[in-house]
């Protein structure tokens, strides 16, 4: 597996983060579960609407998805539910 960085606005990854945490899943692992759908339906012969791109169903996901996500949580509470709660870090004593 090769590393490949995206740019997404802020909005876009507050909710992937918020699904991924909610599927016990990491933000990594729904982008390759989308890129593997659009895949195969791409090599199965699937045709997208000529009125509908991929977009636009995306812009369609993510709204659905802000609407029940609730605006108070923070980036750090996103972050415990993605990555579990913080470990203090252990000092050593050398």
């Amino acid at each position: 597996m090769k590393r490949y960085n995206l740019y997404l606005d802020e909005a876009k990854l507050r909710t992937l983060r918020v699904v991924a945490a909610s599927e016990s899943m990491t933000v990594s692992d729904l982008v390759r579960e989308a890129i593997d759908r659009i895949i195969t339906d791409r090599l199965s012969g699937k045709k997208r609407s000529s009125s509908e791109n991929l977009q636009d169903r995306l812009n369609r996901f993510f709204e659905h998805v802000a609407q029940k996500i609730s605006a108070s949580l923070s980036e750090e509470e996103i972050d415990e539910r993605v990555l579990g709660p913080a470990t203090p870090a252990v000092r050593r004593p050398w």
